[in-house]
């Protein structure tokens, strides 16, 4: 019991992609398993055309709809941090590589389109290390509008998921 508790304390801790890629890999399998379940039981009662149908598409659909949601994070960024973050001068290093110093006086690189000599970043107090770049309020809405209908497409092509698996449950 004791090499047990020693064994466990003395382990290093997991770090933050670790723990987000173990994250993403148990719902992945969680997705994995709800929707060969579901479509068995749709061979088995109902249709199996829609329950391989229902197997194809609820992946694709899904991950669509993940990265809808993964994307509108970069205008919410953008309409947030040059607001309530701190916004400074980068100072171009090369492509897509803009240099800045953040409030401790440490230099940092922003990963930003461009090439202009300077260009204006801005970054959360608390992670300074992760700087977005400051855009005119015309790109934001434009760039918000497209994230918002790529979350939306992903959302409808999922609903029409669950709406044929309803559907492959009736037609048994």
């Amino acid at each position: 019991m004791a090499g047990v508790i020693a064994g466990a304390v003395g382990d290093p801790a997991e770090s933050e992609d670790e723990a987000y890629w173990h994250k993403l890999k148990l719902c992945a399998w969680a997705v994995g398993i709800v929707t060969v379940g579901v479509a068995v039981a749709m061979a088995i009662v109902g249709s199996g055309f829609l329950a391989v149908l229902f197997l194809i598409g609820t992946p694709v659909t899904l991950g669509i709809a993940v990265l809808g949601l993964y994307a509108t994070r970069m205008p919410y960024y953008e309409w947030y941090l040059p607001r309530y973050g701190i916004t400074v001068e980068a100072v171009y290093r090369g492509p897509r590589s803009y240099a800045y110093t953040d409030l401790h006086g440490t230099a940092r690189t922003a990963s930003v389109p461009g090439n202009a000599p300077t260009r204006r970043v801005a970054y959360h107090p608390d992670r300074p290390g992760e700087a977005f770049a400051a855009y005119s309020w015309i790109r934001k809405v434009l760039r918000t509008l497209f994230c918002l209908a790529f979350l939306l497409v992903g959302l409808s092509l999922f609903a029409f998921n669950v709406y044929m698996a309803v559907d492959g449950f009736q037609r048994g």
